[in-house]
């Protein structure tokens, strides 16, 4: 599968669970996951974990994006990044302002 499949299938798994904007998978033993849920608190934003232990598909989809490390953050416009990011989760914060030629 390549990855703008897998994409699209994490889109869906996440979708039929009725995830907010932003899903966060994650297993619970993981710290960097850990890190990533408390940025998203602090700057109040929605996510929802999928916790890949309980959740093979959406693990399979991860691994057909390329990640072989969690977190593995997918937002709603199809941007995803793995790791801990804090720059990333705080420029969710403040989108970038798209100009308009008038």
């Amino acid at each position: 599968m390549n990855a703008t499949a897998a994409a699209t299938e994490l889109e869906n798994i996440a979708r039929d669970m009725n995830t907010a904007a932003t899903t966060i998978y994650s297993r619970p033993s993981c710290q960097q996951c850990h890190a990533t849920i408390r940025c998203f608190d602090k700057h109040a934003l929605p996510y929802t974990v999928i916790d890949l232990a309980e959740t093979p598909d959406a693990a399979e989809q991860i691994r057909d994006l390329g990640y072989a490390g969690i977190p593995v953050v997918v937002t709603a416009d199809g941007t995803h990044w793995s790791g801990f990011r804090p720059d990333r989760v705080a420029a969710l914060t403040n989108p970038p302002v798209l100009a308009h030629a008038v």
